[in-house]
């Protein structure tokens, strides 16, 4: 008779879910619907765990302390034996970190190292629990929740979820490691025989996992910088002197302004060491955050007796001053990434990233080379990239020796990065350039051994 009353209670509260489920969050149903699930058929055990998903939608922040409350009980339910129930269970997890998104301390107190440990056993490729859909935004919502938060990035790189990558672009599972000492290198044999795994295998899985899974390789690892190779504007023709024109040009509108008006300028910054009267002249970037900065309806430049020119670097002071805690933000959670790659990182960190850039450096090149789609290929040559980056020299000196078709598809890969860069001249084919290796360049002679 309480079954019945129970189930009947949770099929109640399934509808009120799919249509106010915040209201059930906040009188903190969310764990309560999930108590004693182990006692209930599966039937009860899916509506409870379906109300409980529709619960996760649009959660607020006000809300995490309920939704920290039930997130071991999701973490044990991912291991039930009822696919309906594991889906859910995910679609939960999946709509947590959606709704967490831009709270990276909260998600790292909510992705423990326990829920990690159970979504990555249900994204080995040899598990049916799931289905494909639900497999798919299962690696989104670990992209998402690496892009976000530092310390779920490095997290799940300890948790050996190379391993898992590797598997899911090959098909098959990674080689056993001989030593935690040494060298951290796939050998010859098994790289040689993934070129054709690697083709079969992006055959036959839904191209949507295989996109989701470069995209969780590429977030893994730290951003690349953006100044010196990597800057994009520096293979642009005649972008940095159109920059440099726009500047004069507004230098040129603020003193013929100045001139036919003949008024008084405010006191602002200027070149002249005599201040005041000197004409206006701003730096490249001011000038880039004048362009796009607007005067305000209530304040106008024509009602303040301001010039427009001068409005405009005066509303650019002010948006570049309140741009600052932002900015102080991303530089810190990009310092955090670092720490991942960092040579002062414990010796267990530097092991597990080096077995990291081991498997997929030579897993992404046969990628690259597998593959004939645009999107694939870009990924594929951003997670080289990356890899090459941040990868230690004597360690990706390891892996060159035995990745012998990088030599092959580096032609490859300059070619495709000239088109998109408009930039059109000859390479010697005697001497394929390993143009990702130019980013260390004492690394690259290990392909000529």
């Amino acid at each position: 008779m309480k079954t019945d009353s129970r189930a009947c209670n949770l099929q109640t509260l399934e509808k009120i879910s799919e249509e106010v489920p915040s209201a059930i969050v906040r009188e903190k149903g969310l764990s309560s619907l999930l108590t004693y699930l182990d006692f209930f058929s599966f039937h009860v055990q899916r509506t409870a765990v379906t109300a409980a998903a529709n619960c996760c939608r649009s959660l607020s922040f006000d809300s995490f302390d309920m939704v920290r409350e039930a997130i071991p009980i999701f973490k044990n339910i991912l291991g039930y034996p009822d696919q309906r129930v594991v889906e859910q269970a995910c679609l939960a997890v999946v709509r947590i970190v959606d709704s967490y998104r831009h709270y990276p301390d909260k998600l790292e107190l909510l992705l423990t190292s326990d829920l990690l440990t159970a979504i990555k056993a249900l994204l080995n490729p040899d598990s049916t629990t799931v289905g494909p859909s639900t497999y798919t935004q299962c690696l989104k919502a670990l992209t998402t929740a690496a892009k976000a938060s530092p310390a779920v990035a490095i997290n799940l790189v300890e948790l050996d979820i190379a391993h898992t990558l590797y598997h899911l672009l090959t098909g098959v599972s990674p080689p056993e490691w001989q030593s935690d000492e040494g060298k951290q290198v796939l050998d010859r044999q098994t790289t040689t025989e993934d070129d054709m795994l690697v083709m079969q295998n992006l055959v036959q899985r839904p191209k949507e996992q295989v996109q989701e899974t470069l995209n969780l390789v590429v977030e893994l690892l730290p951003p690349l910088p953006k100044d010196g190779i990597f800057d994009a504007k520096a293979f642009i023709p005649g972008k940095s002197s159109s920059k440099a024109s726009k500047v004069k040009q507004e230098e040129g509108v603020q003193v013929s302004v100045k001139q036919e008006e003949g008024e008084a300028t405010p006191d602002l910054p200027s070149s002249s060491s005599g201040g005041g009267g000197g004409p206006l002249n701003l730096s490249p970037d001011l000038a880039s955050d004048v362009k796009m900065e607007a005067p305000s309806d209530d304040n106008s430049p024509q009602s303040l007796g301001i010039t427009p020119a001068l409005s405009r670097a005066s509303s650019s002071h002010r948006s570049s001053r309140s741009s600052k805690p932002r900015n102080t933000t991303k530089d810190l959670l990009a310092q955090k990434r670092m720490d991942l790659v960092s040579a002062d990182a414990p010796p267990k960190r530097q092991l597990v990233a080096k077995r990291y850039f081991a498997l997929l450096l030579p897993t992404l090149v046969d990628v690259y080379s597998a593959s004939v789609s645009p999107q694939v290929r870009s990924k594929a040559v951003l997670g080289l990239l990356k890899i090459v980056q941040f990868c230690q020299e004597d360690a990706l000196a390891d892996i060159l020796h035995v990745s012998s078709r990088l030599s092959s598809v580096s032609l490859e890969i300059q070619a495709e990065l000239d088109l998109r860069t408009h930039r059109t001249f000859r390479l010697p084919l005697s001497s394929p350039p390993c143009c990702l290796l130019t980013i260390k360049p004492n690394s690259s002679r290990m392909l000529s051994n």
